[in-house]
């Protein structure tokens, strides 16, 4: 979901990253590598041609292998999103009001929901 809190989606049951107890490192890992035998999809457009993403790579894995994300992401953009999630998101209480509108802007009706 757009607040990290998780969710249930086209890849299972996501868990929220308000509360995950990885760190940044692991983070970057899923984000690039997504997760084995999960809907979770992966970013790094050389994942698993190599050893790079949990020391295996595609023939290995056969059905368990992520799928592709929607888009590659580079080295940069991946960084970002664990600064973001770091930032914004991590050891957070529930999405708030304020929050929503930052996301959203503060004419979505998205954040209606949020209101005290």
């Amino acid at each position: 979901k757009w607040d990290g809190s998780g969710d249930q989606g086209y890849g299972g049951n996501a868990p929220s990253l308000r509360k995950t107890e990885l760190n940044p490192d692991q983070v970057k890992e899923v984000v690039k590598c997504g997760r084995i035998g999960t809907g979770m999809p992966y970013h790094d457009k050389f994942a698993y041609t190599d050893k790079r993403c949990y020391g295996a790579v595609r023939d290995e894995l056969g059905t368990d292998i992520p799928p592709i994300g929607n888009e590659y992401l580079q080295p940069r953009e991946i960084e970002a999103v664990v600064k973001y999630v770091f930032t914004k998101v991590h050891g957070r209480g529930e999405a708030t009001y304020d929050e929503c509108t930052e996301f959203w802007g503060k004419e979505s009706r998205q954040c209606d929901q949020y209101k005290k």
